[in-house]
């Protein structure tokens, strides 16, 4: 269903989003920014 697509995109995009923080969190740390 609709529903279930768009649960699925959601997911999908709270893991992008969380794993792309976690590079961009690395990259600031090798600058010595704390993040």
């Amino acid at each position: 269903t609709y529903a279930e697509h768009a649960a699925r995109l959601t997911a999908a995009g709270a893991d992008f989003v969380c794993a792309d923080w976690q590079e961009v969190s690395r990259q600031l740390a090798r600058f010595g920014v704390p993040a």
